[in-house]
């Protein structure tokens, strides 16, 4: 179950904690875990257990907002041995974007996205059939010496589901990689992160892909295609 904090203009609260609690029907339903802190998208996605045949009612608070979710349970669940998620990983050497060309009237490389993620439980077996959110960010350091991080750009995200092995994977995705134009940075890199029940694993790849001068974005790539590696 999806949960989102947003702002009364429908904006996206990254980073904030989100409570959930039975508050009625306890032994008919449980929840977990009992808080997450949200995506960048102002997602946090929890799970919502049957225990008996009933009705209960989920409650989810951040700060003074609050929601209620009235889960139906329609009959009594059968016992399993389901695996929790405790880790999310990428599979090393299957990661990585490709830089096709860059354009200078919107500031976007055009590229393709490869990733592969992999969810297993506290005891190292894979966990299937959970979503997944693999997102790529451009993060945007303004100073010298190596920086400071001054803002970021989600390019590109998505939710995906773990098969058997609990594995999740992206092959040569059509993404745009935009160099924002709203703030003066010195330089910009990228990130790639992949979430599922509150884990997140992130790798940042520090090759510098442009640059603001002269009033305007610029491409820092030398010569297309052009691999970057996670991680």
């Amino acid at each position: 179950m999806s949960v989102a904090v947003l702002d009364q203009f429908g904006n996206a609260y990254p980073g904030v904690l989100i409570n959930a609690t039975v508050s009625y029907g306890s032994t008919y339903a449980s929840v977990y875990p009992s808080s997450l802190s949200t995506n960048i998208n102002g997602e946090a996605t929890f799970y919502v257990k049957g225990l008996s045949a009933g009705n209960a009612t989920v409650k989810f608070s951040s700060g003074n907002a609050t929601a209620n979710v009235t889960v139906h349970v329609l009959a009594q669940p059968v016992p399993t041995s389901t695996p929790v998620p405790a880790y999310v990983k990428f599979i090393a050497g299957e990661n990585n974007l490709t830089l096709l060309s860059y354009n200078y009237v919107t500031y976007n490389y055009s590229a393709l996205l490869n990733a592969t993620v992999q969810v297993l439980d506290a005891n190292g077996n894979p966990v299937r059939g959970v979503p997944v959110t693999v997102s790529l960010s451009v993060l945007y350091y303004k100073g010298g010496g190596g920086g400071w991080l001054i803002g970021s750009t989600t390019a590109y995200t998505t939710t995906l589901t773990t098969n058997s092995n609990g594995i999740a994977s992206l092959r040569r995705v059509n993404v745009s990689i935009p160099l924002d134009y709203g703030f003066s940075y010195k330089y910009a890199c990228t990130q790639i992160s992949a979430s599922c029940a509150g884990i997140t694993t992130s790798y940042t790849n520090y090759t510098d892909i442009g640059g603001y001068a002269a009033g305007s974005p610029q491409p820092a790539i030398p010569f297309y295609p052009y691999v970057i590696t996670y991680p």
